[in-house]
């Protein structure tokens, strides 16, 4: 075996950024491609090895310069498996030819929100600060290095993934494996760890969820730009009041980015105020004027009134045909989604029926920030918000949790929390929804601990 050798590596994202020092922990002339170093010298995962890749996006290359000066270029950046039995991936990884030994980035981890404790002599990554969900541990060789050998049939690799894929299907409302992987593999959301495309059966997804087939697509023209175009449509009555006593809700869908807002609606004849409280609040917030309103020929859609509002703002009514709600395509499906996504969580957590309206809240709120046929590489919250979503937040719909009780509101010998059920995002401030079945009302709090795990 040759000498080991050390050298440094500095990858130049621009010239204005500060230089970051790599470190190849043990390099020999061949790349071996079953060993990979954890390295807290290395501001970046790379390898040499392209077998170990399971998706590459060859556009995406890096200016590298090694500790004599010599300027390289990494040949890409994708998605490894360190072990196709467990499923254990890591994103973001540098496609460095020439490189001698395999890299694992201790700060780009850390960047990523992953947690590392280095005790007993090896090394564990966790994929949150909790250090709950193990993903990877690496005890330390003889040589003081944290060597990962991943055809070592005794490695300390934990397959904890799975289980993560489980938890984030069940956070982001059941949706399906195909689109979670999606958001995850290309970065379309900030905070989503990698997500593993499972094929088992979920139960509450099957119950939930009803196939049919799909409406044609339109050929009319897109909207050039948010608010342009806006599609509604009222679905209901629902046979179950509400906790608020609604029995509807009307949808409108912005054509450009596909964004989402629901209303809750205790009648029909409440659609137009509805619709002129939605036109004054989306146009205050992108700037632009709502120019055409697509819809059905419902009632609440065909009133004098509101042909007059219409006619008085300078929009443009474009009805369905009589008995062809495929037209209003967009809307119908939308609601189906919702629908489905809604009656999949109540299911999952066996809630009442009476908790739909808040189901189809937190529905169209993780929709928002779901991947969707008609956008390439955006979620509808990016392409109308300008910026990527978090997802941090998210917690499974219909969980325990318990809620902190402001101190005005209990004596020193009262409990500090009351135990709630978490029924979707607060819109209006910065916190969740619960509702307290003590008292049957529903709260608003950023003071909490969530049990996701519980039935």
């Amino acid at each position: 075996m040759k000498n080991e050798k050390q050298e440094n590596f500095v990858e130049e994202k621009n010239k204005d950024e500060t230089e970051s020092l790599f470190l190849a922990c043990y390099a020999t002339d061949v790349c071996n491609s079953d060993v990979w170093y954890m390295d807290s010298g290395s501001s970046s995962h790379m390898t040499a090895n392209l077998e170990a890749f399971i998706s590459l996006n060859r556009s995406a290359k890096t200016r590298i310069k090694t500790a004599d000066g010599t300027i390289h270029h990494s040949e890409g950046k994708g998605v490894i498996q360190l072990n196709s039995g467990q499923g254990c991936f890591i994103k973001d990884v540098l496609y460095v030819p020439y490189l001698d030994s395999n890299l694992l980035s201790v700060g780009q981890f850390l960047r990523e929100g992953y947690s590392l404790l280095f005790e007993d002599y090896s090394c564990a990554v966790f994929t949150d600060k909790t250090k709950k969900n193990l993903l990877l541990k690496v005890p330390m060789a003889k040589n003081n290095m944290f060597p990962l050998v991943i055809n070592d049939e005794k490695k300390a690799l934990v397959a904890s993934l799975e289980d993560d894929s489980w938890l984030w299907h069940h956070r982001y409302g059941h949706l399906n494996f195909k689109s979670l992987s999606l958001l995850s593999n290309q970065n379309l959301v900030d905070g989503l760890p990698m997500i593993r495309r499972i094929d088992a059966v979920c139960e509450s997804c099957v119950v939930g969820k009803q196939h049919r087939d799909p409406f044609s697509k339109s050929s009319n023209m897109r909207a050039s730009k948010p608010v342009e175009l806006i599609h509604a449509d009222v679905c209901g009555p629902m046979q179950t009041l509400s906790l608020n006593n609604s029995r509807y809700f009307v949808v409108f869908v912005d054509d450009f980015s596909r964004m989402t807002w629901v209303y809750f609606v205790k009648e029909k004849s409440e659609v137009f105020s509805v619709f002129k409280k939605f036109k004054s609040s989306i146009e205050k917030q992108s700037g632009n004027a709502v120019k055409v309103l697509r819809t059905d020929r419902g009632g609440e859609f065909v009133s004098t009134e509101f042909d007059n509002f219409c006619e008085e703002m300078g929009i443009q009514h474009q009805l369905t045909a009589s008995y062809t709600p495929q037209q209003n395509g967009v809307a119908e499906r939308k609601n189906r989604s919702l629908v489905e996504m809604a009656k999949s969580m109540l299911k999952a957590k066996c809630l009442p029926k009476s908790f739909w309206a808040e189901a189809i809240h937190t529905a169209a709120y993780v929709l928002n920030r779901s991947p969707t046929s008609a956008l390439t590489h955006l979620t509808p919250f990016e392409a109308f918000q300008g910026r990527k979503p978090k997802v941090t937040h998210f917690k499974v719909f219909g969980c325990v949790a318990h809620v902190l009780v402001p101190s005005q509101k209990r004596s020193k010998l009262d409990d500090n929390s009351v135990k709630c059920i978490f029924v979707g995002y607060s819109l209006e401030t910065k916190g969740y929804r619960f509702y307290n079945p003590e008292n049957k009302k529903l709260i608003i709090s950023r003071d909490v601990v969530f049990d996701e795990k519980s039935a």
